[in-house]
């Protein structure tokens, strides 16, 4: 049985990925998830040995600011000492925000607001991270799974393209 990690930039993907991981029907690959900014923390080569080889690791970052060389660092780190391959490797990026990608994942909102009624996004991820029961959430509000992270990475981020595959699985 393959070994999955992701690592995430915030509680709010940890939240989502959570809440859809182990369900019977269309789901993200289940795995351990990880609060990890790729994009601003350095991963030490103690932490790096402790990914088993043959684990396959996501990242999912936000493209609202500029890449910087720690997610080189990290990739590199990933390879030499976790001893991972390139195929071993996702990333998923989201257009700008995490709310950006859910509302552009949901037919029935227009605004990351409208979700749960909230006056700003701070609002909105406290209540998104301690909702009881987010698949009811997410399914009134029309989310398509297959949506989430789907788009390809915008320049600069899109040389990563490499890395780029689903974590949605379809049984």
């Amino acid at each position: 049985m393959r070994r999955n990690q992701y690592f995430v930039e915030g509680q709010c993907e940890r939240a989502l990925l959570k809440a859809f991981m182990f369900l019977d029907e269309t789901c993200f690959i289940d795995g351990r998830v990880e609060v990890f900014n790729f994009k601003l923390k350095r991963m030490s080569n103690a932490y790096a040995r402790s990914i088993k080889k043959g684990t396959h690791v996501c990242i999912i970052l936000d493209s609202d600011t500029e890449p910087t060389k720690i997610i080189d660092e990290n990739i590199a780190v990933l390879k030499k000492i976790a001893g991972l391959k390139d195929e071993e490797i996702t990333f998923c990026f989201a257009t700008k925000t995490f709310e950006d990608e859910i509302v552009f994942a949901c037919n029935n909102i227009k605004n990351v607001n409208q979700v749960f009624n909230t006056q700003g996004i701070d609002e909105f991820k406290n209540k998104f991270i301690s909702h009881k029961d987010l698949l009811s959430k997410l399914k009134e509000i029309g989310f398509d799974i297959e949506k989430i992270w789907s788009r390809d990475p915008k320049p600069p981020f899109d040389v990563y393209q490499k890395y780029r595959r689903s974590i949605v699985k379809k049984w």
